[in-house]
């Protein structure tokens, strides 16, 4: 009774384990094919277990008849669920191995003996005074074909795929057929060998029901595979089960040995007190030796699950840290590679750099082979949204990837444009990326294709500049010589101008003083309509003599040679006095002038004569663009440390596009050339310059249409 306990929770444990294989397959991608074929055979292999064993080790009438019967229904499916899973490697997905009709029909076939099974047409199961009878009945034979047929088929299937296969595929396969090969050999010793040389009845039992653990490992071994070469990412699911399955195994088998040869080494079937301090002894030596157990199967299973283990935060830092130190294209895809080569230890490794499609920049680490030209456009016209490609994927890389021996390629793509690729080869450890790798790459690789395109566009400006700066240089030459030409030329326009200015002022003097002698009656009288033609005259000559001051003051400034005759002069009456020289003219327009002046204004040290040719520019100004009946305000303002001069006006106001350069050489706004087409557009430029010369500064604010202030400030 004990070792029935013994054994029943032995196969408990085991099938649990692989429930919980089968249940987190399922859920990490039900998906996938191979998920739900591996979770469907788990599943039934987990319930035949628990039915198989209890079945033939209970003596209930009614419950022992029930799990023969379901031991034998659940059968049914068993052998072709292993079937399926192992169609599920096979490499033609288009196979009729793999079609729906074929599997419909199995699961058909299976029905028909899974409902044979409970209608005793399989075997009559019969209880009878303990003892369990089920002969053989009509569907025996075609249930018993049906199952050898699914378990060689499916023997033989995988073998064949295994042949067919290379890389990851054939790795998992060899797990699988080495489990399956461990299960045969489990359930065939206790049967075949352990019969005709022991004979100890708790030692049979035991060997009977290693079967069970023959079964666990075929699952654990064909979940290995699974984890191990990325079908599923259950690696600490497996692990821990593993662990605890083993740890419950060695305590049953430790307790089984020890309680059970204890016992029928020293008591008699009677228990005693003697009995009872012995077991509670046991227990207390299994309790303690739980914890040191459980470590060493932890150690264990860790180092076969986790052998090439690393954290991926620590992985990305030490990334990050080298893409933001470096700038330089081919230090960063150095580096950048030779951080996924250590990490992930593949045989060889590739980094490309693309440019408007086109191989740009290229770096491996390892022996590889040459890159076809097809492979870059063909990787280029897959789906946007799949950036990794894994050698055993279904794609139209998956040729090129073989002939390259490269089971890993991962698109780098920042701003919706392919930045470059890597490429990896096989681990050295003969395994393959699992989750956690492409989990790495996956992140690593969006921060590696943005550090690319950067290190992309400062190379590009880094040559650009090289380009530029030869560009520039050229240009400098042209423009320097273009200057000296420039320079030469306006040397000859100064001089030209100063030339023209001194040899016109002279005669310009000259033939006003003969008009105004005219004017006065010297040669005798005049008449009114001779007088009138004088005055256009002696008008004109004014405005003649006027530009050519402008072009001495021009030409003076031009050349430097800008001379200020500084002394203490009065601000008062130069304004003034060229109030009054003005007013005639102002009245001629019918515009009148006021002048706001205190009764006292300080002395400045100037140069008398510049400041009444800028306030003769202002005045001047103001009533020439003022209308009729108009007026013309001239204010002079003391301050604490200025003297300000302004002159303001109801004129046509300057445009606020023109007044940025209203001061400079030769500007005029456009209604002021409709209004006196005759300008040069030099008073206001000289202005500002004799103004600035004496330490102040100009004062100007207008409006289109309503008017201007014109005036300056300078230091007391």
């Amino acid at each position: 009774m004990r070792s029935l306990i013994f054994f029943a929770f032995f196969v408990v444990i085991i099938a649990c384990a692989i429930v919980v294989l089968a249940i987190a397959a399922l859920l990490r991608n039900p998906a996938h094919y191979k998920n739900r074929t591996f979770t469907a055979f788990s599943l039934t292999l987990a319930a035949w277990m628990v039915s198989n064993y209890f079945g033939s080790n209970t003596n209930l009438p009614g419950i022992t008849e029930l799990l023969v019967r379901t031991d034998f229904a659940v059968g049914a499916f068993l052998t072709m669920t292993l079937f399926v899973f192992a169609t599920s490697f096979y490499p033609d997905s288009k196979s009729w191995l793999r079609s729906k009709r074929f599997l419909y029909g199995m699961i058909g076939l299976a029905t028909l003996l899974f409902i044979g099974s409970y209608a005793d047409q399989v075997v009559e199961v019969h209880l009878i005074n303990g003892e369990l009878w089920y002969p053989e009945r009509s569907l025996f034979i075609p249930y018993t074909i049906t199952g050898v047929s699914y378990l060689v088929a499916g023997i033989v299937v995988l073998i064949v795929s295994r042949m067919k296969v290379k890389g990851v595929e054939r790795m998992q396969l060899n797990f699988v057929l080495t489990g399956l090969g461990f299960t045969a050999v489990l359930a065939g010793t206790p049967n075949l060998i352990l019969p005709n040389f022991v004979e100890n009845e708790f030692v049979r039992n035991l060997a009977d029901n290693m079967a069970f653990l023959g079964i666990f490992v075929f699952a654990a071994s064909s979940a290995y595979a699974i984890i191990r070469y990325r079908l599923y990412d259950l690696r600490i699911i497996v692990a821990r089960s593993v662990a605890y399955v083993l740890l419950m195994a060695t305590l049953g088998l430790v307790y089984g040995f020890v309680v059970f040869g204890v016992s029928s080494l020293l008591f008699s079937s009677v228990f005693s007190f003697i009995q009872l301090g012995t077991y509670a002894f046991i227990a207390v030596v299994l309790a303690l030796t739980v914890q040191p157990l459980k470590r060493f199967f932890d150690r264990l299973t860790n180092s076969i699950f986790y052998r090439d283990a690393y954290q991926i935060r620590d992985v990305l830092d030490r990334l990050s840290d080298e893409l933001v130190a470096e700038i330089d294209l081919d230090q960063l895809i150095e580096k950048s590679l030779a951080t996924f080569f250590d990490t992930l230890r593949p045989t060889h490794a590739r980094l490309i750099v693309l440019v408007d499609d086109r191989v740009f920049r290229m770096t491996s680490t390892g022996r590889v082979k040459k890159l076809p030209q097809s492979f870059v456009k063909v990787l280029l016209a897959s789906e946007e949204r799949h950036h990794l490609f894994l050698e055993d994927d279904e794609t139209d890389l998956r040729a090129h990837l073989q002939s390259l021996n490269t089971s890993v390629a991962l698109k780098l793509v920042s701003k919706k444009q392919v930045q470059g690729v890597l490429l990896l080869g096989p681990r050295r450890n003969g395994g393959v990326y699992n989750a956690q790798d492409i989990e790495l790459l996956s992140i690593g690789a969006k921060n590696l294709a943005l550090a690319i395109n950067n290190a992309k566009n400062y190379d590009e400006v880094q040559r650009f500049n090289v380009t530029l700066q030869e560009k520039v240089d050229a240009a400098t030459r042209k423009l320097r010589l273009a200057n000296v030409r420039l320079k030469k030329l306006d040397l000859a326009k100064d001089d030209f101008i100063s030339m023209a200015s001194h040899q016109l002022r002279p005669q310009l003097t000259a033939g006003k003083g003969f008009v105004s002698m005219l004017r006065e009656g010297v040669e005798g009288p005049l008449s009114k309509g001779q007088r009138e033609m004088l005055a256009l005259t002696e008008e004109s000559i004014n405005r003649m003599v006027d530009i050519v001051s402008d072009m001495l003051d021009l030409s003076r400034i031009n050349t430097g040679k800008m001379h200020l005759d500084l002394d203490r002069v009065d601000v008062k009456k130069i304004v003034l006095d060229e109030v009054g020289r003005l007013r005639t003219k102002a009245k001629d327009k019918n515009i009148a002038i006021t002048v706001k002046t205190p009764k006292r204004v300080p002395s400045i040290k100037a140069d008398g004569a510049k400041l009444k040719e800028v306030s003769m520019n202002f005045i001047t100004n103001a009533i020439q663009y003022s209308s009729a009946k108009s007026e013309v305000q001239v204010t002079i303002r003391v301050r604490q440390a200025s003297v300000e001069v302004m002159v303001a006006d109801n004129g046509i106001g300057v445009p606020e596009a023109s007044q940025k350069s209203l001061f400079t050489k030769f500007y005029r706004a456009d209604n002021a050339r409709k209004k006196r087409p005759s300008g040069t557009g030099i008073g206001l430029f000289v202005a500002k310059t004799i103004v600035e010369a004496h330490g102040g500064e100009i004062v100007f604010e207008s409006t289109e249409g309503v008017g201007s202030l014109f005036g300056f400030r300078l230091p007391l």
